[in-house]
Protein backbone atom coordinates (compact mmCIF):
# COMPACT_ATOMS: atom_id res chain seq x y z
CA UNK A 1 0.00 0.00 0.00
CA UNK A 2 1.24 3.21 -1.11
CA UNK A 3 0.94 6.40 1.08
CA UNK A 4 1.87 9.99 0.09
CA UNK A 5 3.55 10.95 3.40
CA UNK A 6 5.11 14.61 2.50
CA UNK A 7 4.51 17.99 0.99
CA UNK A 8 6.91 20.36 0.14
CA UNK A 9 6.78 23.77 0.16
CA UNK A 10 9.17 26.12 -2.10
CA UNK A 11 9.28 29.54 -1.33
CA UNK A 12 9.57 31.20 -4.96
CA UNK A 13 7.05 33.39 -6.17
CA UNK A 14 4.77 31.60 -3.18
CA UNK A 15 3.52 28.63 -5.74
CA UNK A 16 3.24 25.42 -4.28
CA UNK A 17 4.98 22.48 -5.77
CA UNK A 18 3.90 19.24 -4.16
CA UNK A 19 6.49 16.44 -4.15
CA UNK A 20 5.57 12.32 -2.83
CA UNK A 21 7.34 10.47 -1.30
CA UNK A 22 5.38 7.14 -1.62
CA UNK A 23 6.14 4.34 0.82
CA UNK A 24 5.88 0.98 0.83
CA UNK A 25 4.81 -0.62 3.97
CA UNK A 26 8.24 0.53 5.77
CA UNK A 27 8.58 -0.96 9.76
CA UNK A 28 6.97 1.61 12.12
CA UNK A 29 10.76 2.86 13.20
CA UNK A 30 11.64 3.76 9.73
CA UNK A 31 8.33 5.81 9.21
CA UNK A 32 8.81 7.66 12.06
CA UNK A 33 12.61 8.74 11.50
CA UNK A 34 11.16 9.75 7.86
CA UNK A 35 8.72 12.06 9.76
CA UNK A 36 10.60 13.42 11.60
CA UNK A 37 13.07 14.40 9.01
CA UNK A 38 10.39 16.23 6.96
CA UNK A 39 8.46 17.84 9.63
CA UNK A 40 12.04 19.38 10.80
CA UNK A 41 12.64 20.23 7.29
CA UNK A 42 9.30 22.07 6.83
CA UNK A 43 9.40 23.64 10.35
CA UNK A 44 12.63 25.43 8.95
CA UNK A 45 10.98 26.32 5.93
CA UNK A 46 8.48 28.53 7.69
CA UNK A 47 10.45 29.62 10.70
CA UNK A 48 12.83 31.27 7.95
CA UNK A 49 9.77 32.90 6.50
CA UNK A 50 8.64 34.29 9.62
CA UNK A 51 12.24 35.18 11.07
CA UNK A 52 12.75 37.00 8.22
CA UNK A 53 10.25 39.59 9.41
CA UNK A 54 8.99 40.96 5.89
CA UNK A 55 8.12 44.72 5.95
CA UNK A 56 5.28 45.87 4.25
CA UNK A 57 5.96 47.77 1.00
CA UNK A 58 3.47 49.71 -0.64
CA UNK A 59 2.82 48.49 -4.39
CA UNK A 60 6.03 49.70 -6.51
CA UNK A 61 3.11 50.91 -9.21
CA UNK A 62 1.56 52.74 -6.73
CA UNK A 63 4.15 54.44 -5.27
CA UNK A 64 5.75 55.32 -8.90
CA UNK A 65 4.08 59.59 -9.34
CA UNK A 66 4.96 59.96 -5.56
CA UNK A 67 8.20 59.78 -6.00
CA UNK A 68 8.38 61.51 -9.25
CA UNK A 69 6.96 64.14 -7.72
CA UNK A 70 9.40 64.06 -4.10
CA UNK A 71 12.60 64.02 -7.17
CA UNK A 72 10.82 67.09 -8.51
CA UNK A 73 10.68 69.22 -5.02
CA UNK A 74 14.17 67.87 -4.45
CA UNK A 75 15.46 69.47 -7.61
CA UNK A 76 13.58 72.46 -6.56
CA UNK A 77 14.84 72.62 -3.26
CA UNK A 78 18.28 72.60 -4.78
CA UNK A 79 17.53 75.35 -7.14
CA UNK A 80 16.56 77.54 -3.97
CA UNK A 81 19.69 76.52 -2.02
CA UNK A 82 21.59 77.87 -5.40
CA UNK A 83 19.66 81.10 -5.59
CA UNK A 84 20.44 81.66 -2.09
CA UNK A 85 23.84 81.01 -2.77
CA UNK A 86 23.62 83.46 -5.92
CA UNK A 87 21.86 86.22 -4.39
CA UNK A 88 18.78 86.07 -6.67
CA UNK A 89 15.97 88.06 -5.82
CA UNK A 90 13.58 87.61 -3.03
CA UNK A 91 11.00 87.77 -4.91
CA UNK A 92 11.83 85.07 -7.18
CA UNK A 93 13.02 82.64 -4.04
CA UNK A 94 9.75 83.30 -2.36
CA UNK A 95 7.48 82.35 -5.62
CA UNK A 96 10.05 79.24 -5.80
CA UNK A 97 9.04 78.29 -1.55
CA UNK A 98 5.51 78.88 -2.59
CA UNK A 99 6.08 76.62 -5.73
CA UNK A 100 7.21 74.04 -3.01
CA UNK A 101 4.93 73.93 -0.25
CA UNK A 102 1.82 73.60 -2.40
CA UNK A 103 3.86 70.88 -4.68
CA UNK A 104 4.17 69.10 -1.51
CA UNK A 105 0.89 69.30 -0.36
CA UNK A 106 -0.50 68.10 -3.49
CA UNK A 107 1.79 64.85 -2.87
CA UNK A 108 0.80 64.40 -0.03
CA UNK A 109 -2.96 64.20 -1.22
CA UNK A 110 -1.82 61.80 -3.67
CA UNK A 111 0.00 59.46 -0.96
CA UNK A 112 -2.66 59.60 1.19
CA UNK A 113 -5.62 59.56 -1.41
CA UNK A 114 -4.23 57.88 -4.45
CA UNK A 115 -1.76 55.23 -2.70
CA UNK A 116 -2.90 54.57 0.63
CA UNK A 117 -6.61 54.26 -0.12
CA UNK A 118 -5.75 51.37 -2.89
CA UNK A 119 -3.08 50.19 -0.79
CA UNK A 120 -5.51 49.65 1.91
CA UNK A 121 -8.69 48.05 -0.88
CA UNK A 122 -6.14 45.81 -2.08
CA UNK A 123 -5.01 45.08 1.37
CA UNK A 124 -8.50 44.39 2.32
CA UNK A 125 -9.49 42.27 -0.76
CA UNK A 126 -5.96 40.16 -0.10
CA UNK A 127 -7.63 39.58 3.39
CA UNK A 128 -11.12 38.85 3.15
CA UNK A 129 -9.36 36.24 0.23
CA UNK A 130 -7.24 34.47 2.55
CA UNK A 131 -9.89 34.33 5.53
CA UNK A 132 -12.59 31.73 4.93
CA UNK A 133 -14.48 32.96 7.48
CA UNK A 134 -12.73 31.33 10.32
CA UNK A 135 -9.34 32.97 11.27
CA UNK A 136 -10.20 35.16 13.88
CA UNK A 137 -9.81 38.47 12.02
CA UNK A 138 -13.21 38.11 10.22
CA UNK A 139 -15.12 40.80 12.08
CA UNK A 140 -12.26 43.09 12.09
CA UNK A 141 -12.34 42.65 8.04
CA UNK A 142 -15.81 43.36 7.57
CA UNK A 143 -15.67 46.23 9.38
CA UNK A 144 -12.92 47.64 7.43
CA UNK A 145 -14.73 46.57 4.64
CA UNK A 146 -17.80 48.01 5.24
CA UNK A 147 -16.15 51.51 6.32
CA UNK A 148 -13.47 51.89 3.43
CA UNK A 149 -16.04 54.35 1.64
CA UNK A 150 -16.58 56.54 4.48
CA UNK A 151 -12.84 56.64 5.61
CA UNK A 152 -11.76 60.70 6.05
CA UNK A 153 -7.85 60.98 4.14
CA UNK A 154 -6.73 61.00 8.45
CA UNK A 155 -8.01 57.94 9.03
CA UNK A 156 -6.00 56.30 5.91
CA UNK A 157 -2.63 55.42 7.99
CA UNK A 158 -4.12 53.79 10.60
CA UNK A 159 -6.47 51.74 9.00
CA UNK A 160 -3.69 50.74 6.71
CA UNK A 161 -1.78 49.85 9.15
CA UNK A 162 -4.39 47.82 10.88
CA UNK A 163 -5.05 45.99 7.56
CA UNK A 164 -1.01 45.25 7.63
CA UNK A 165 -1.03 43.70 11.15
CA UNK A 166 -4.14 41.51 10.01
CA UNK A 167 -2.54 40.68 6.84
CA UNK A 168 0.93 39.15 8.60
CA UNK A 169 -1.49 37.56 10.93
CA UNK A 170 -3.95 35.51 8.32
CA UNK A 171 -0.17 34.71 6.86
CA UNK A 172 0.85 33.34 9.99
CA UNK A 173 -2.20 31.22 10.49
CA UNK A 174 -2.31 30.28 7.20
CA UNK A 175 1.58 28.76 6.90
CA UNK A 176 0.37 27.16 10.42
CA UNK A 177 -2.77 25.41 8.74
CA UNK A 178 -0.60 24.41 5.66
CA UNK A 179 2.13 22.66 8.54
CA UNK A 180 -0.43 21.75 10.41
CA UNK A 181 -2.22 19.63 7.34
CA UNK A 182 1.42 17.94 6.76
CA UNK A 183 1.54 16.67 10.27
CA UNK A 184 -1.75 15.50 10.67
CA UNK A 185 -1.13 12.65 7.98
CA UNK A 186 1.78 11.48 9.58
CA UNK A 187 0.40 11.00 13.33
CA UNK A 188 -2.87 9.28 11.48
CA UNK A 189 -0.12 7.08 9.74
CA UNK A 190 1.73 6.12 12.63
CA UNK A 191 -1.17 5.27 14.57
CA UNK A 192 -1.73 2.56 12.49
CA UNK A 193 1.92 1.24 14.02
CA UNK A 194 2.62 0.19 17.66
CA UNK A 195 5.83 1.05 19.22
Amino acid sequence: MNVIIANKYLNQKKEIAAYSVLTVLWPAHQFKKIKDVIIQVVAKHYNGQIMKGEQYKLPTDLILDIKSRLKTLSGQINGIVKMLDEGKDPEQINIQFRSIDKGIQKAHYLLLDEVYRKALAIGIVKAVDSCPGNCGNEDKIEYLKSEFPNLELSDLTNRLKEIQTIETRLKNYNEKKVKKSLVTPYLTFSSLFHY
